[in-house]
């Protein structure tokens, strides 16, 4: 299979640039990881995702533990 693009997570994606770096060099789509983005609440809450990038390790294992 080809690669379309690549989904930066963790917090080595926070550096500064290494979207466009690597976009411009892999000639790929790079995008920035959403942690939050399988998770449902009832409230609204005004999350921004880049404030939850370092820990989308541990939020995934959380939700594979509650599915």
């Amino acid at each position: 299979k080809k690669i379309k693009h690549i989904l930066l997570t963790g917090s080595a994606s926070q550096t500064s640039g290494i979207d466009d770096f690597l976009q411009s060099h892999l000639k790929l789509e790079v995008k920035l990881g959403d942690p939050l983005i399988n998770i449902q609440t009832k409230k609204k809450y005004d999350f921004s995702k880049q404030k939850f990038i370092p820990y989308a390790t541990s939020i995934g294992l959380a939700l594979k533990k509650f599915s």
